[in-house]
């Protein structure tokens, strides 16, 4: 729990942040900027602990991860929930293979994420943890 979750993308890299309290939060990151966070941790920039969409809450069932999440989209002026399911294939892997969209459809992922330690982990205050 004291790093991050990283895959390369055509574009940059995603990284997944697991808090222990339950959270989770995600971010993309440019292409520029990763070797500095490969050391210190990708800062969540202020404001971000508002948004939703950048949250979730996860849970361990075996060796499968489930990850609850707003979508970045409103629906009739809601967010609505979707989730995504890895599976812990090691230490520092995580291969996503499931996503579950608004409506209960199921489609396929296959993203892995490898764990790099860094300093300095960001809090984990967001706006989920309001009542």
């Amino acid at each position: 729990m004291d790093g991050m979750y990283l895959t390369k993308k055509p574009y940059g890299y995603y990284l997944n942040y697991f808090f222990q309290n339950g959270y989770y939060y995600n971010a993309g990151i440019e292409e520029s900027d990763i070797n500095d966070k490969l050391v210190n941790c990708f800062v969540i920039p202020q404001g971000s602990g508002e948004i939703p969409y950048y949250w979730g809450c996860f849970i361990v069932e075996d060796n499968i991860l489930k990850i609850q999440t707003y979508t970045a989209h409103l629906t009739f002026g809601k967010q609505k929930i979707y989730e995504r399911w890895a599976e812990i294939v090691n230490d520092t892997t995580i291969h996503f293979f499931k996503h579950i969209d608004v409506k209960g459809k199921v489609s396929s992922l296959d993203e892995t994420f490898h764990f790099r330690h860094c300093e300095n982990k960001p809090d984990s205050t967001n706006i989920l943890m309001k009542d």
